[in-house]
């Protein structure tokens, strides 16, 4: 059986050998990540000495590595996060272990204390009592297996401050663990936040190389455009012709122009002239009625009837009532001596014979 200070050396010990595995992983990941940093940034120097053919044939393979270095940057991300949070745990953890420690020293040290002030009391009890008479003093004396009550004392005494030391080692064990720990813990935790930073750094130049793709597009598109504009005019221009100015011209002609009037068709609009001398017609939008809200439903007349005796019925289907009570007949049964009747909420059948109407 391990003690619980070797139990948990021993978890300490695996925790930290995780938090090492993770930190080379991380290492690696990042080192990755600049690599491929600088294979983009290399693609986009050599983009920009190529041409646009040669552009359109490498830009699937700039979002593709594009892709795949946010895909590894929020995983190494996630994974940071992931470790800060067991470390926490594992911070948490430790606290509540030496907190108990600590609470179990003290509750030791009080106990000890007390005994040591029980047992120094009774001693000076029982000494005052016992060494009054000369007679017990001088039987004491000759008597050789007598242990005197102070070397008791000095036995209880060395029993409990070995208790006291080794409770007090045993803290000072898991106070050095856990200050081993803490150590550790710093040590790891700084160089999360390197990482960190370097990942963040790397998001920077991820961001900066999209948007120096989205320049080079941007460019590529405008020369292609000039291109198509070149080939629609002649290729011996007149002297001081600019393009732009027409462009601008036939855009401002394109605006100016008014917007298209709705109406009928030419055959109608012929037609109507030539019969009926009409030559406009105006629409007019017919608006939507709201439908007209029906009147409720005429309630109908309720007919009741009054209780002429006492009935009391075994059968659950029949209502029970009491003389005077007046009683809504709901309808009439195929039998004419029954109907069914309401009262206070309850349905059943009532005899005809002992209501009037």
């Amino acid at each position: 059986m391990h003690s619980p200070a070797q139990n948990l050396m021993t978890r300490i010990q695996k925790a930290s050998n995780d938090h090492e595995i993770l930190i080379q992983w991380l290492k690696k990941r990042v080192k990755l990540e600049r690599t491929i940093v600088k294979n983009i940034s290399s693609l986009a120097k050599k983009q920009n000495k190529k041409t646009q053919n040669a552009f359109d044939d490498n830009y699937d393979l700039f979002f593709e590595k594009l892709t795949q270095l946010t895909s590894i940057h929020s995983e190494t991300e996630t994974t940071l996060l992931s470790m800060i949070e067991q470390l926490e745990h594992f911070q948490d953890y430790f606290k509540n272990e030496i907190s108990k420690i600590n609470t179990e020293y003290v509750r030791q040290q009080k106990g000890y204390d007390k005994l040591r002030e029980r047992a120094f009391t009774n001693n000076i009890k029982f000494l005052e009592k016992k060494f009054e008479s000369e007679k017990f003093y001088t039987i004491w004396k000759r008597r050789e297996s007598f242990v005197h009550p102070k070397e008791e004392q000095q036995k209880a005494f060395q029993k409990y401050e070995s208790i006291r030391d080794d409770s007090f080692n045993t803290y000072q064990k898991y106070r050095a663990v856990y200050d081993n720990f803490e150590q550790q813990y710093q040590a790891f935790n700084n160089q999360c936040q390197k990482t960190y930073l370097s990942l963040k750094q790397i998001e920077i130049q991820r961001n900066s190389l999209i948007q120096q793709i989205f320049f080079l597009y941007a460019s590529s598109s405008k020369l292609i455009f000039h291109i198509d504009i070149n080939q629609s005019f002649p290729t011996t221009p007149e002297p001081n012709f600019d393009f732009q100015t027409k462009i601008e011209t036939l855009l401002q002609d394109e605006t100016t122009q008014p917007p298209p009037i709705l109406g009928i068709s030419k055959e109608i609009e012929t037609s109507l002239r030539r019969n009926f001398g009409i030559e406009k017609i105006k629409f007019h939008l017919i608006k939507k009625t709201k439908p007209r809200r029906k009147p409720p439903p005429i309630p109908k007349k309720k007919q009741f009837a009054l209780a002429l005796y006492d009935y009391e019925p075994d059968d659950l289907t029949h209502l029970p009532f009491n003389t005077g009570d007046l009683i809504q007949i709901v309808s009439p049964t195929s039998d004419p001596n029954w109907v069914i009747g309401l009262l206070n909420r309850k349905k059943g059948l009532v005899p005809t014979n002992y209501i009037k109407y």
